[in-house]
């Protein structure tokens, strides 16, 4: 049985601290396919953006692993998260970067970070809906790039930050 994660498992596990702004601190569940089974990556989010926990969440569900979430366990480490949207021109650009901090540093810059960004070129100033949907084409992009980086070399890079 799968049972709805959005609307059900995240609300009963998720506590929401609001820091000042965009900044959010949470534990946050990811479910994830692993191997045809449904299993939970859980990991410590920081997220600075326009997107909400949920709609991050959503957005990477299938791309967090179980391996990622082991290598980084939310007791020690945060998946940092950045997201922004500018006008450039008639166009719109999105903008993502995502990295992993320790957590008692979850409000500082990753050392080794991954970014990614999304050309609209729609002519038009992009609705909240359509904002969103911009921001989690890079952040899906860049998330890919950090979870698919070796645990090892993430850490070395970061001169013993991790």
């Amino acid at each position: 049985m799968i049972v709805p994660f959005d609307r059900v498992v995240f609300p009963l596990i998720c506590r929401t601290r609001v820091l000042a702004g965009w900044t959010r601190r949470v534990a946050l569940a990811l479910m994830v396919a692993s191997s045809g089974a449904v299993g939970a990556a859980e990991v410590h989010v920081h997220l600075i953006g326009a997107m909400s926990l949920q709609e991050v969440q959503s957005a990477i569900k299938d791309v967090v692993t179980d391996a990622f979430a082991q290598e980084f366990p939310p007791a020690k480490y945060s998946l940092f998260v950045f997201l922004d949207h500018h006008r450039l021109g008639n166009d719109n650009v999105c903008y993502a970067l995502v990295g992993v901090t320790r957590r008692v540093d979850a409000g500082t810059l990753p050392v080794v970070r991954y970014s990614s960004a999304y050309f609209d070129k729609g002519g038009k100033k992009l609705s909240p809906a359509r904002e969103k949907g911009c921001l989690a084409k890079p952040l899906r992009h860049a998330m890919k790039g950090l979870v698919s980086a070796k645990p090892g070399e993430i850490r070395r890079a970061s001169e013993g930050k991790l």
